[in-house]
């Protein structure tokens, strides 16, 4: 998870008083500095907001026709209609 390396320059982030101080209470819990707290934060959520972002990119690049979808059905009859990818599920997701 956490690069084990030396620290780098601080980088200065303004948050709102309830943030602030939920970082603080977790800090304290944990013994650990608020630094410590936010590192671990945004290790763990910037992989998710990676993500997102190709997610997002990739659906942009369908809606102008640079990448082609392939249809749903298509898909399940390739992959042997094994139940893997349903229209349901897929509904629930959005």
């Amino acid at each position: 998870m956490m690069e084990n390396g030396p620290l780098e320059q601080p980088i200065s982030v303004r948050l709102p008083e309830s943030l602030r101080k939920r970082v603080e209470v977790l800090a304290q819990v944990r013994r650990r500095s608020r630094g410590d707290v936010l590192r671990e934060a945004l290790e763990r959520a910037i992989s998710r907001l990676e993500w997102e972002y190709r997610i997002a990119d990739r659906s942009a690049q369908v809606r102008s026709g640079h990448v082609q979808a392939i249809p749903l059905a298509e898909l399940n009859a390739e992959l042997g209609d094994v139940g893997l990818l349903d229209a349901k599920v897929l509904d629930e997701i959005e």
